[in-house]
């Protein structure tokens, strides 16, 4: 896989989790979904409840979100082949509304392209964080100066 293809997949897919902070602060959860998720996407949130599909895990964002104040996407490493699916591992920090607790998760995606789109076709999520690998992007990214 090139170096260059996964850059340019991970621009596509920071931009995305950027709107999707931006969205989910309005509380506009179909929108997040929708441009984050496929059609027949599978979410598994920490307490491993199998969520199919992007009504399903439009459903459980929906009910979520008045726990949630603001969530914080942190991209660790990009990895996979560019013309069927690549691997996003994230970490996450979620603020409770009213300057409420701090929580810390991570999860693993797989995205796969959807036309000339990346969308996620598998999200799992676990409470904590993870340290960022030497050869993922963000630090690559931080080493350049970006």
């Amino acid at each position: 896989m090139s170096d260059v293809a996964l850059a340019a997949i991970a621009r596509v897919l920071d931009q995305k989790y950027l709107r999707g902070e931006a969205l989910f602060r309005q509380g506009d959860m179909r929108s997040v979904v929708d441009d984050l998720y496929t059609e027949d996407a599978q979410y598994v949130t920490p307490r491993l409840r199998v969520l199919r599909g992007r009504e399903a895990i439009f459903a459980f964002f929906e009910a979520i979100k008045r726990e949630i104040g603001e969530v914080k996407v942190y991209p660790v490493c990009l990895w996979g082949d560019p013309q069927r699916v690549v691997y996003q591992l994230c970490n996450t920090v979620r603020r409770a509304p009213g300057d409420g607790a701090v929580s810390h998760a991570h999860y693993i995606a797989a995205f796969r392209k959807v036309g000339t789109d990346w969308l996620c076709e598998m999200e799992v999520v676990a409470p904590g964080h993870i340290e960022a690998p030497a050869s993922s992007h963000a630090a690559a990214a931080q080493e350049a100066g970006a």
